[in-house]
């Protein structure tokens, strides 16, 4: 009798365990798969301040509305109030484009930096231009655009809504081509991967917003994602999800695109746009504290609540079964992230607080950047410049 009970003890043991490896290798039912408890933080908060205080730059002597970078060149070209466009080279600016430009609502720049579009006449009928730093041309978008953005990769094609239709301009060629008859008024497009384009309802807590994600090759449109305040930023098959309700504050989230899965479901706020994604790193700006009676993003696009941030990084390993933390900045200066991009070793940003353009140091594979480095590499930089504009 008792050998017989510790047979069937086994056999259930076996089951059992079969059951749950089962469960754990079928990746398909575990829709809100979540490896949060996996992360792990690097930083050492007693190092930080030190750190940081020698790392972060301000680059700009007056404000910025955007800017856009050349990663050959490293030349940095900014757009100031006035819409005039300089060249920044250091402690002086040269002026590239005098056209004075009113009520310009957003920037955006290619992905090499050598075109920047801007939408202007806010809070009217939206335009759209897009200067050429090479030639130093305008080249203006159609009529009644509503949106647009730029190839992830081609910095000479552009896709926009216009006239209920989703278009590509091919701006070597100077034509434009038709994608999709589509209505989406007031959506704003972001083109994520050579194929595929996501249009997203303006960001609000008023109502819920909606994200459909739109195959060029196929026509197809899902939608991928609603909520109050929506929020997407993505890059390749990384996507940074942002949402707030008064229910529960809302969610920021990461998601692995190819899959339609939630790796990480963080216990911190912050916005989408506050963050860069770099192939496996991804950088965030996180506001220190937002108050209780906060209305996110509405109170921060409307610059009724100015987030005092620190900044961190999240490296996502090969396997993606764990994501590393790293604090790079701890918030001890007056710091409120906006436009960040990546461009080799450093971070850029807008301040919020003085609309001046940053830059943070980021630490190399093996250490830090010498400043004698930094000289050499900014040199080299020039050089190439000088050898590009001889050979023209």
């Amino acid at each position: 009798m008792r050998k017989i009970i510790i047979t069937i003890s086994i056999i259930l043991i076996i089951i059992i365990t079969g059951f749950l490896i089962y469960l754990f290798l079928d990746s398909d039912s575990n829709i809100d798969f979540k490896i949060v408890d996996l992360l792990t933080d690097d930083s050492k908060d007693g190092e930080l301040g030190v750190v940081a205080e020698n790392k972060i730059n301000i680059l700009s002597q007056e404000d910025v509305l955007g800017y856009s970078i050349n990663p050959a060149t490293k030349n940095i070209y900014i757009i100031n109030e006035l819409g005039e466009i300089k060249k920044n080279t250091g402690s002086d600016s040269e002026k590239i484009s005098s056209q004075k430009i009113e009520g310009i609502n957003k920037v955006k720049s290619s992905e090499d930096g050598r075109k920047i579009m801007i939408k202007f006449n806010y809070p009217n009928q939206p335009f759209f231009s897009i200067y050429n730093t090479n030639d130093n041309n305008w080249t203006p978008l159609p009529k009644n655009t509503i949106s647009a953005d730029w190839h992830p990769e081609n910095s000479n094609e552009i896709i926009y809504l216009n006239n209920n239709n989703l278009k590509i301009l091919d701006l070597k060629k100077g034509s434009s081509r038709s994608i999709l008859n589509i209505h989406l008024t007031g959506s704003e497009l972001s083109w994520v991967t050579p194929s595929e384009v996501i249009a997203i309802d303006r960001p609000t807590t008023k109502y819920i917003s909606n994200a459909w994600l739109i195959n060029l090759s196929t026509k197809k449109i899902n939608k991928v994602v609603s909520g109050n305040g929506l929020m997407i930023n993505q890059k390749g098959s990384w996507r940074l999800t942002s949402a707030f309700n008064k229910k529960d504050g809302g969610i920021f989230n990461l998601i692995n695109s190819e899959i339609n899965k939630i790796v990480v479901n963080f216990d911190f706020k912050t916005l989408a746009s506050k963050c860069v994604i770099n192939q496996n790193i991804f950088y965030c700006a996180i506001p220190n504290q937002i108050p209780s009676n906060t209305s996110l993003p509405d109170d921060y696009l409307n610059r009724e609540f100015i987030s005092n941030d620190v900044i961190k990084s999240f490296t996502i390993d090969d396997d993606n079964q764990s994501i590393k933390t790293s604090s790079l900045y701890n918030g001890s200066d007056n710091i409120d992230a906006i436009d960040l991009k990546i461009i080799d070793n450093k971070l850029y940003f807008i301040n919020r607080f003085n609309r001046k353009l940053y830059s943070l140091t980021l630490a190399t594979d093996t250490k830090e950047m010498t400043e004698e480095e930094e000289e050499e590499e900014e040199e080299e930089g020039v050089d190439e410049e000088v050898v590009k504009e001889a050979s023209q």
